[in-house]
């Protein structure tokens, strides 16, 4: 989700990655977390061209995720 507008200047952050986190019973119910992601304008365009698993694993080894810092360098 583009949101390049809403996002303090100078960020890097401009778009937000929704990403199923967790599932797990509630009540008797299955339920789930749900992450947002704040991505750079680099890896937004990645996870649009079809990589949203190579932008998550790039995170993941880069250490920023699970996390939103709106101002880190793109991993991608």
């Amino acid at each position: 989700m583009d949101i390049g507008s809403a996002v303090p200047k100078k960020s890097t952050v401009a778009g937000l990655l929704f990403c199923d986190y967790a599932r797990f019973k509630f009540q008797g119910k299955d339920a789930g977390l749900l992450l947002c992601l704040g991505i750079t304008a680099d890896e937004l365009d990645a996870c649009h061209s079809g990589k949203k698993p190579k932008v998550l694993a790039a995170m993941k080894k880069a250490g920023v995720y699970p996390y939103t810092d709106l101002f880190r360098q793109s991993v991608v």
